[in-house]
């Protein structure tokens, strides 16, 4: 990807991220609305979101890049800075939460380590896992098949992941897309410092 293409992409995704900030209220409302709905939920799909959401859960994305981070350091040193500065974004993931203090929803399914709710950990580190697996594996594979099965897997991935979140009341919507937001952004600045352009 050209250096000119990741500057106007990271420009418009802080676009929408100030878009986002400025129209709050209406997102809030927004949030209970979506809240709302899925109050009512079904037991084998709650089962079922319990099992994305624990698989691809923070801490333990952390460790799958922290052991694809050996891998590479043994033999491709600058894939393995790269994605060990992709895995960072913990760092600002965190002062986020501590800045903006949001509270979770009442009607949450899932017992676990509350920290705060804006924006979510698990879609910012989902997204940032299989943004690096994308990005590192994507021209190693042949097959055309293959490459467009690895993004789709990769991309419903991400995506079942912030669902799961919304489903088991774990987050409001904007801290799902907050997060996937705060995730592009990183993943951006990460390709923009250490990747040099092709």
């Amino acid at each position: 990807m050209r250096k000119k293409n990741i500057i106007a992409l990271l420009c418009l995704t802080l676009l929408v991220s100030i878009a986002l900030i400025l129209s709050a209220k209406y997102l809030n409302l927004f949030d209970v609305f979506v809240n709302n709905y899925f109050s009512v939920r079904d037991d084998s799909a709650i089962s079922f979101m319990k099992f994305i959401s624990n698989i691809l859960e923070p801490n333990l994305v952390a460790i799958y890049i922290l052991i694809l981070v050996l891998l590479l350091a043994t033999k491709i040193k600058k894939e393995a800075v790269f994605a060990f500065a992709c895995i960072l974004v913990v760092i600002p993931l965190e002062i986020i939460k501590i800045l903006v203090h949001r509270v979770r929803p009442e009607n949450i399914l899932v017992i676990e380590n509350m920290t705060k709710s804006f924006p979510s950990g698990h879609s910012t580190m989902a997204l940032i896992l299989f943004s690096v697996l994308i990005y590192l594996f994507y021209d190693k594979i042949k097959s055309k098949f293959l490459r467009i099965l690895f993004v789709s897997m990769g991309i419903l991935l991400v995506l079942l992941v912030g669902f799961s979140r919304i489903y088991l009341g774990a987050h409001w919507f904007s801290d799902v897309i907050s997060g996937y937001l705060l995730a592009l952004i990183w993943f951006l600045l990460c390709v923009l410092v250490f990747v040099k352009p092709k």
